[in-house]
């Protein structure tokens, strides 16, 4: 709740999060089953460290080939492609980016599929939508078929 409430008071992303830190270590003393030992502590640090390094390669690997993509003009002309495709035509636009993110999603981290979705895909269907539509219904959707692409076959298995 500290971090909740932390954010809301306006304070930055990180403040909030060292300073949830600490109320979560003085929490924690008031209960010897909860207390935070030096030991405890140390396996803590090594275990966050291992987890945020899966997701930092993955971050990584995504920046990669956002770079190439827009270094190359590849994002461009993937929203050329299914603009010209689909003709303007919104739902056959929507078949084909769902299509394009079951594939290109496959076997990529989440943050990863993410960031490469919203590159190639979330634009065409930015462009196609109307003006007054909300920004995030297009990487909603690109969003729900990357993710959709991890549970789908040949990944499933």
């Amino acid at each position: 709740f500290a971090l909740i409430y932390l954010l809301i008071q306006g304070y930055s992303p990180q403040k909030s999060v060292v300073l949830s830190i600490v109320v979560l270590i003085i929490v924690s003393m008031f209960s010897e089953k909860t207390r935070l030992t030096p030991k405890k502590f140390l396996e803590a640090i090594t275990e966050a460290g291992v987890s945020a390094t899966t997701v930092a390669v993955a971050c990584a690997a995504a920046g990669i080939i956002v770079g190439i993509t827009t270094m190359s003009g590849l994002g461009l002309k993937f929203t050329g492609i299914v603009f010209e495709v689909s003709r303007g035509i919104l739902p056959i636009a929507l078949i084909l980016a769902s299509l394009a993110s079951l594939v290109l999603g496959m076997g990529i981290p989440t943050t990863a599929n993410y960031i490469i979705m919203a590159t190639l895909i979330a634009p065409a269907l930015i462009r196609l939508m109307a003006e007054n539509t909300h920004l995030i219904l297009p990487h909603m959707f690109v969003f729900y078929y990357g993710i959709l692409a991890d549970i789908t076959p040949p990944v499933l298995f």
